[in-house]
């Protein structure tokens, strides 16, 4: 016998549990079943289950809370073509970006406008010539409204 238990949270979090139990032999009897069922300890199963939920709701619910401050995340490293860069904003702003290589030279830079909340900024490791960028250290500046926040971006491809 298979017990599934699945619940939808959010499109991408999904919480799957599977319990499977022994299957019996035709000529076992009839009271074995009841007996094992017993001995599994449900209420920990449901327990261990509950405590999960509420970890992944929490989460999905911290995913799509407005931040109460302009946030970037400390260093973000780019391995493959593209990486996303995680900006909260606690309001619609226009931002400036710009990502300078160690020097403090500017190898590219954009400005767009954004909605409050978590956002995601693709960085193609990539200059305004559309040459990619060597391997090393760059900054990533952010200005909102005054508020200027950098982050480290490690090439390493």
């Amino acid at each position: 016998m298979r017990v599934r238990i699945r619940r939808q949270l959010a499109p991408a979090v999904v919480l799957s549990i599977c319990l499977t139990l022994p299957l019996f032999a035709q000529n076992a009897r009839a009271t074995s079943l009841p007996r094992l069922a017993a001995s599994l300890d449900l209420s920990r199963l449901a327990a261990s289950v509950t405590a999960a939920t509420d970890a992944a709701l929490q989460a999905d619910e911290f995913s799509r809370a407005i931040p109460t401050r302009v946030t970037l995340p400390a260093s973000v490293e780019l391995l493959g073509a593209t990486t996303e860069v995680r900006i909260g904003l606690p309001h619609e702003a226009n931002l400036g970006i710009e990502v300078t290589d160690e020097s403090g030279a500017m190898v590219c830079s954009a400005r767009v406008h954004m909605p409050a909340g978590w956002q995601k900024v693709c960085f193609s490791g990539r200059g305004h010539d559309g040459k990619s960028l060597a391997n090393g250290v760059y900054f990533y500046r952010v200005a909102v409204e005054g508020d200027v926040m950098v982050t480290r971006v490690v090439i390493n491809r």
